[in-house]
């Protein structure tokens, strides 16, 4: 079985757990690596080689000239999480061997979680690549992107090339040398996954065999994100090591990621086997720590978001109830008989409300004088007068200031009390003793 991956010095830890799962599920002695770099140093070499030597695989780096991707723009490579080494794929078919017929070329954010000899002896005639439809855009390509393909186009699954098999022996026979490149040149493609989409573009017509992503690439980090996924869901992690034979962290990088979600426990399974686990727990802990104050914050923003739908819904139902206590048949002669029997006789309505137009109502052309409505927050014409501000309390000589906000009550109380000398009762007082 001959591997392929493209990859720079700084993701060598990462690839070392990807090549464990790979070995480690995969028949010892089976498997030539091909590494395709611009920086590795002995090192990192040597890390790989003896890793690779303990299971009886090979190893084979090939360097790669990085100039040869001056003509592509990086802009947006650059303000990412990619880099450089993903264009080399662009070449795989000039770089690699000619001996060699096909390749399976690897992503390092995956764990190979059981054996893949079934799917590396896939039956390529008439194909040159064998890919997963990409769960990352629930299996098609998006409306956006479709400018770049041709208008005849019937076939829109959109394959990730993070899982991507190469019939090596066909593109060399039916393609010019440097024909991915040359095209990848014309396209002039603009998204950061440039050359998935190029490979998408040049072969997702009729030139890419379709395997399952359930099986072969199973993107965990984007099963969650479509209201209908067009694609199997595992809700545990059982479900998934068993009916995953690649599982991809694509976008979401365990080891980048700060607060773990459950899948990543599979990579963090194989990064354990590493002399490296503890650094990844180290350089881990101050993201964790940076993603559990974000997530704190959002927590306490939601919690006083409750907390303030909360109050609304409780002023709403105490507010009704009130209502539908001051429409009851009768309660025009117990309120009348409540007021005059305290000697209130001339009152001032404290909150332009509901509450208060139905008081208003059901006091209009009764012995019961309304002198003025009050309100803190409105001041202006209400019910045939004029709502006025708490401080302008202070003229009048009515008998009560009957507040028709009991949700508010202890609040306001605590307002009027320095600014008036009336005496002040809630509607709730009313209803209570009448």
């Amino acid at each position: 079985m001959d591997v392929c991956v493209t990859v720079n010095s700084k993701y060598v830890r990462y690839l070392y757990v990807m090549l464990i799962s790979l070995y480690e599920n995969n028949t010892k002695g089976n498997i030539d690596l091909y590494v395709l770099q611009q920086d590795f140093n002995e090192a990192d070499k040597k890390l790989i080689h003896s890793l690779s030597e303990s299971y009886g695989n090979r190893v084979h780096y090939i360097w790669v000239d990085p100039t040869k991707f001056d003509v592509f723009s990086k802009g947006k490579l650059e303000k990412s999480t990619l880099s450089l080494e993903i264009y080399f794929r662009l070449l795989i078919p000039e770089l690699l061997p000619e001996e060699i017929d096909r390749v399976l070329m690897l992503d390092v954010d995956l764990i190979v979680n059981h054996d893949i000899t079934e799917f590396y002896d896939t039956d390529m005639t008439g194909y040159c690549l064998a890919a997963a439809p990409n769960i990352c855009h629930n299996l098609e390509v998006r409306n956006e992107w479709r400018v770049w393909y041709k208008k005849n186009k019937k076939n829109w699954l959109h394959y990730n090339t993070g899982v991507l098999l190469w019939n090596l022996k066909e593109l060399r026979k039916s393609y010019p040398m440097n024909y991915i490149f040359n095209q990848a040149l014309d396209l002039k493609i603009d998204t950061l996954t440039f050359e998935e989409e190029v490979f998408n573009v040049l072969f997702g017509e009729d030139q890419i065999k379709t395997v399952s992503p359930e099986k072969w690439n199973y993107i965990v980090t984007h099963i969650y994100n479509f209201d209908n996924p067009k694609f199997e869901i595992y809700k545990t992690n059982e479900e998934i090591i068993k009916n995953c034979r690649i599982v991809h962290y694509a976008g979401q990088n365990p080891w980048h990621a700060g607060v773990k979600n459950s899948t990543f426990d599979i990579w963090w399974k194989y990064a354990k086997k590493t002399q490296f686990y503890h650094e990844f727990l180290a350089e881990l802990y101050p993201l964790t720590e940076k993603k559990l104050e974000e997530l704190a914050a959002k927590i306490i923003n939601q919690d006083n978001k409750i907390f303030g739908l909360e109050q609304q819904l409780n002023k709403q139902a105490e507010l009704l109830h009130y209502v539908d206590v001051l429409m009851d048949r009768g309660t025009k002669k117990k309120i009348i008989a409540y007021l005059k029997r305290n000697g209130f006789n001339h009152i001032i309505l404290y909150g332009a409300g509901r509450i208060a137009r139905c008081l208003y109502i059901l006091l209009l052309g009764t012995e019961i004088i309304i002198d003025d409505f009050a309100d803190k927050n409105y001041q202006g014409p209400y019910c045939g007068k004029w709502a006025l501000a708490p401080e302008e309390l202070e003229k009048h000589n009515s008998d009560l200031i009957l507040v028709t906000t009991p949700y508010y009550y202890k609040v306001i109380l605590d307002e009027l009390k320095d600014q008036t000398s009336i005496e002040i009762r809630s509607i709730e007082d009313v209803v209570k003793e009448w």
